[in-house]
């Protein structure tokens, strides 16, 4: 039986469920499979497994955290199963009182489990429903505030507790105790005398082993074992918790039956001494008029005076010990709460009266409830009807958790979370205020009958015994170190901390950290490397004095190896080293030097010398203090050292020791080590960073901290940038303030290619007019319509033939792709196509394409930044050169056309255009737009853009297709059902759902503009808090394109701040994304597998500046993306595996493929 119960006690949910279940799987498979069958509207959750639910997705001992995530995943309303049981989770504070107190009688039933049922047979108050529970719980309350809950009998009686408490705390003579028995001796003596009508001794056996019992079954009752009864009642003869929660319950029984025996012994009607009391004349009562069906009867009582006693000393006795350990913890608190104290009351003994003086007090009680959140899932609930809530289903007798932990840490109610903050209660006046996320006694109809009778007990006892007694850590301990270790029991082997505004993710166990530095060694090899250690790479440091033997002589062991030869012990130059590098040492693990700034190190020539640095400082001072250690613990134990002595001089006697003499002495080999492992010198490691996204041990670490928000400030050299980050933050932007936020941010090298004109890279009248022209002439020329469609299809054609060409064997899919997507914008805008062969249309696509990939340089950056360094970098003279190129092979085309022009017969949007100008000029149109510069660079913008973008997504769907071969399968699998072999059209996408789902999540993946085109503000705006200005700057530009010499110009006009639209940050939202890291189409697709709308899907922006090729890019990529598949079977090169295939992405302007080679086999051979 034992082995079964350590079988369900393993730390993680896998190993508690699968230990014992594993044989019955096959058995319950079936069986439970119609149990998981979803109803019409029910609210959404993860899919469940049989047998298990979603158990396998949830921390057992905490299942709380795990819920909270799921929320984010699946909303504020959504289902889980715990085995075969449906239960609904409500999450946050609004949705959590909108049940609890809008829907009270819907929600207001209690979900019994098995345990409970066991145990109270739906008797007493606190697991009960229906009548029983309204009479108990109405009798309860009455007799409750008779006898002072609340009122002034109750404070009587709680400042009598608190003089035997505070004996107690003096008797350890500030010593370092447990709080736990003193604490709920004194909490669980309050309901005594309000039940019993008496106190307590502390010393009394009796009640010492009722509050013990009372909280050991609480404890068990919370362990993964006991919830594992719950949900699988068959285990329970096999559980020794379950049978201790038994015999617990058993004893205090018949401890509660003796007691209430010997108060009706002495029963007065007119002398009421408590509860119990009032009970038993009101049973006396209904047995004297012969009523029937009494609810007054001995199971009721003695069920109400275990819930009365169990919830009135546990919940109370635990906040108030996490109050005085976060007093230790903060001291910085402890001095303010007591100073008030001091203030306000002096020497006097505290009373409920005084609570609205101490506002700084109270604010911290209710913090500290608020962040102790001791019954994070509450009380479970059940529907006592069907219920519609929050546009959903809930049938009557679903389980129903509201998630407390979720409100009382609720992110759009609390201002910091997940930290230990008075200022969440006070004004900015350091007065008082309530909040109504404050709800850690539930809320609507079961909300907890002794709320008041707690909150004067927290008050009362937390001020008195602040008054009194300074609480400290234990000699020797730090408040750091009580926080880390608490933690470290308290969150696990993995949790994490802040030092200042670092986040800090902190491994522990061994266990844990050999998986993350052995089996996870790529991911946890970065060095993270503080601003000293920046500053000590470049040569800083003081003399310090230290042990100098036996810190020289490791030196120059290092010495020897690193310079050849060994140092003198009195070379000046020696000891000074070895002082400076013992000195450094010492300093980098003051508290000062943790609070200092930093200066980035680079890499460059005196690696050598800072290397050199490295192996001197740590070769000397690691095996120095160790050896130090060793000579001090040998002093320390000489019975040690006789046996290490006796041991050397029996093997080596007088002669030298050598290595070889290591594996004949295990006795003096073990002491090394185990002094290594005692000594314990680099307690902490050198810290490790993440090299990318982890997951581990079901915990997700981000490569950077996203500690500033969803609006934050950033600078690009001299300029600043505010980035927008989340799909509701970007959203809200682009759509809601699309005016204050719609125009373009022009950065110097788009300004130097584009001069403010075309499309892409203008603003004002100009920019909305050509959009305009742009978009009503692609419209025209069938963008979105059949006539494109033609145009599309022809080019797949095209575009299979070159496929075709390589025979299945492997190639590069860059050039065929970008002149087949090129072709399509081209036969917009001139007219007619190009052959792949024309060797003016090859080099305009390839040199679009390497525009783009310069644009993204590091030196591109840098020029944006710093527009005098333009002359300096090779890359943006390539880029001007690029240009004149371009703009040369544009006019040549242009001409051709003008020559052949017949305004009566537009062949495309430079006809259309031209006709345009010609009409303004015979006009005598003043400030005409329609001029040569916005014709060229319409077109370039036109042409660069309407070429990149949907040609790179299409090589990253070909890769994809690729790298996940199963997922090319029910592509394959799909077309082939529905299309055979004819030509797809567009209106199959409507009956391609799973091929549309590939293609959107290529897409999202993809991710190939992730920080979208910079906006920037038309006006002062006020956005989420936040003021973004407009403000007048200076901008340096080049006119005259010319590399011989050049002349740097300024102009100063109102400019908006820059805004960045962080799309990767919408496109892999986690809010929005179930698996927003990885290709998963299912993003797209619901239960039926019908294709769905996700609102945060935004590759194309969104407002006024949303991509005006849309239409255009949708259906390209769905023609050439569902014929290319129909027609080839697409792998990696012989001898590379779908796993070697790199997504890592190339750097350029958007986000390439990084070079690669694919086969395109026929399917059709």
């Amino acid at each position: 039986m034992a082995i079964v119960e350590r079988l369900l006690l393993q730390d993680t949910s896998t190993g508690i469920i699968l230990g014992f279940v594993v044989l019955l799987v096959v058995v319950y498979f079936l069986s439970f499979s119609s149990i998981f069958k979803e109803q019409t509207n029910e609210p959404p959750g993860p899919k469940p497994l049989p047998f298990f639910g979603n158990l396998l997705q949830l921390d057992i001992d905490r299942p709380h955290e795990s819920l909270c995530k799921l929320a984010k995943t699946y909303g504020p309303v959504f289902k889980v199963y715990l085995g075969p049981n449906k239960v609904v989770v409500l999450a946050g504070y609004k949705t959590v009182k909108q049940a609890l107190v809008n829907y009270a009688d819907e929600f207001g039933e209690r979900e019994i489990v098995q345990i409970f049922k066991n145990l109270h047979e739906e008797h007493g108050i606190l697991f009960s429903n229906g009548e029983n529970w309204k009479e108990m719980r109405r009798f309860a309350l009455t007799n409750l505030r008779d006898f002072g809950m609340g009122k002034r009998g109750s404070e009587d009686k709680i400042i009598e507790e608190i003089q035997y408490l505070k004996e107690v705390f003096r008797s350890f003579g500030g010593q370092p105790f447990d709080t736990t028995q003193p604490v709920n001796y004194a909490v669980s003596n309050i309901i005594s005398s309000i039940v019993y009508g008496s106190r307590f001794e502390y010393s009394d056996p009796r009640f010492k082993q009722m509050v013990n019992r009372a909280n050991e079954s609480v404890r068990i009752g919370g362990s993964a074992p006991l919830r594992l009864y719950n949900i699988f009642p068959w285990i329970g003869p096999f559980l020794r918790s379950k049978r201790k929660l038994d015999t617990n319950f058993e004893d205090n029984m018949k401890e509660i039956k003796e007691l209430i025996r010997a108060l009706q012994k002495t029963l007065t009607p007119d002398d009421r001494r408590g509860f119990v009391d009032s009970f038993l004349l009101r049973k006396q009562s209904d047995e004297q008029s012969g009523q029937k069906n009494s609810l007054f009867n001995e199971k009721n009582l003695l069920l109400s005076v275990i819930n009365l006693f169990v919830a009135g000393t546990d919940t109370t006795g635990t906040t108030l010990r996490w109050g005085l350990l976060l007093m230790a913890k903060y001291p910085h608190i402890q001095d303010r709460v007591q100073e008030e104290i001091d203030r306000v009351i002096g020497g006097r003994q505290a009373v409920v009266e005084d609570r609205k003086n101490l506002p700084y007090t109270d604010a911290v009680i209710h913090e500290i409830q608020r962040l102790a959140n001791i019954v994070p899932l509450s009380l479970p609930h059940t529907t006592s009807c069907d219920v519609h809530f929050n546009g959903f289903f809930i049938k009557k007798g679903t389980t129903v958790y509201p998630l407390l932990t979720s409100v009382l840490r609720d992110e759009n109610e609390w201002e910091s979370p997940h930290t230990f903050n008075p200022a969440h209660f006070l004004d900015e006046q350091g007065r008082f205020v309530k909040k109504d996320a404050f709800l850690p006694f539930s809320a609507g109809r079961r909300v907890c009958l002794g709320e008041s009778l707690a909150k004067m007990e927290l008050f009362l006892f937390f001020t008195s015994l602040l008054q009194h007694f300074r609480f400290t850590p234990p000699p020797g301990v730090s408040e750091d170190q009580l926080d880390l270790t608490g933690m470290s029991k308290q969150y696990g082997s993995i949790f994490t901390v802040y030092f200042g505004p670092k986040k800090v993710v902190v491994l522990t166990g061994y266990q844990t950290i050999k998986q993350a530095l052995v089996n996870h060694a790529e991911e946890f090899s970065g060095r993270d490397i503080s601003p000293i250690f920046y500053d000590v790479n470049k040569g800083y440091g003081e003399p310090f004095d230290t042990a100098q033997p036996l810190t020289y002589a490791a030196s120059n062991i290092i010495s020897s190896i690193v310079y050849g030869s060994r140092f003198e012990y009195s070379d000046p130059l020696f000891k000074d080293m070895v002082k400076r590098a013992n000195m450094t040492i010492h300093l980098t693990g003051s508290a000062s030097i943790q609070e200092s700034g930093a200066k980035n190190i680079l890499f460059h020539e005196q690696n050598l010398i800072h290397t050199v640095a490295n192996l001197f400082a740590a070769g000397t001072d690691t095996t120095a203090t160790t050896l130090r250690w060793s000579l001090l613990l040998m002093a320390k134990y000489p019975h040690v050292q006789d046996r290490v002595q006796e041991e050397i001089d029996r093997v080596i006697a007088d002669r030298q020791p050598v290595m070889g003499d290591k594996k004949n002495l295990p006795y003096t080999d073990a002491v090394i080590h185990e002094i290594q492992r005692l000594a314990n010198i680099a307690p902490l490691c050198l810290p490790h960073t993440t090299t990318c996204d982890v997951r581990f041990q079901g915990f997700v670490i981000k490569k950077m901290s996203k500690k500033y928000g969803s609006v934050f400030t950033v600078y690009f050299g001299p300029k600043k940038a505010v980035i927008l980050a989340g799909y509701q933050t970007v959203k809200q932007a682009l759509v809601n303030h699309s005016e204050e936020f719609g125009d373009r941010d022009i950065s110097p090298l788009f300004y130097d290619f584009n001069e403010g004109y075309g499309i892409l890279f203008s603003n004002g009248e100009n920019w909305k007019e050509m959009r305009r022209f742009a978009l009503a002439t692609l419209r025209d020329f069938g963008m979105g319509k059949k006539g494109v469609e033609v145009k599309i299809i022809e080019e797949t054609r095209y575009l299979r033939e070159v496929f075709e060409q390589f025979k299945g064997k492997p190639f590069d899919t860059t050039q065929p792709v970008n002149y087949a997507i090129s072709n399509i914008i081209s036969a917009i805008v001139y007219g007619s196509r190009f052959e792949y062969s024309d060797p003016l249309f090859k080099e305009m696509v390839n040199r679009a394409n390497n525009d783009i990939k310069l644009a993204g340089s590091a030196s591109i950056q840098l020029y944006n930044m710093f527009p005098w360094l333009g002359l300096c970098l090779k890359n943006w003279k390539l880029l001007m050169k690029s240009l004149e190129q371009d703009l040369k092979q544009v006019k040549k085309l242009v001409s051709g056309l003008q020559e052949t022009l017949n305004p009566q017969d537009c062949r495309g949007l430079v006809d259309c255009f031209l006709v345009r100008k010609q009409n303004a000029e015979k006009c005598g149109e003043k400030n005409n737009l329609f001029h040569e510069k916005n014709l060229l660079f319409t077109i370039t913008n036109l042409f660069a853009a309407g070429t990149d973008t949907t040609a790179t997504t299409l090589r990253w769907g070909l890769l994809l297709m690729a790298k996940y071969p199963h997922v090319q399968d029910l592509v394959q699998e799909e077309i082939d059902r529905v299309i055979g072999s004819r030509q797809p059209v567009v209106e199959d996408r409507k009956n391609l759902p799973y091929t549309d789902a590939v293609i959107h999540e290529t897409h999202r993946l993809a991710n190939i503009v992730p920080m979208s085109l910079p906006h920037t503000t038309t006006c002062d705006v006020h956005f989420q808090g936040f003021f973004i200005k407009k403000t007048l700057v200076v901008v340096p530009f080049f006119q005259n394109i010319r590399f011989d010499h050049e002349m740097v110009q300024c102009r100063c006009q109102y400019h908006g701040t820059c805004v960045f639209p962080l799309l990767t940050s919408v496109l892999r939202d986690e809010n929005e994304w179930e698996t927003p890291k990885t290709f998963n189409p299912a993003h797209f697709l619901d239960e039926e597998g019908r294709f769905v709308k996700r609102d945060a899907f935004m590759p194309f922006s969104a407002g006024r500046r949303v991509c005006l090729g849309e239409g255009l890019a949708r259906m390209e990529l769905f023609l050439f993306f569902t014929s290319l598949l129909q027609h080839f079977r697409f792998t990696p090169p012989p001898g590379v595996s779908e796993d070697q295939l790199d997504l890592t992405p190339a750097v350029g302007f958007t986000l390439n493929p990084s070079p690669h080679k694919l086969c395109a086999i026929s399917r059709n051979a």
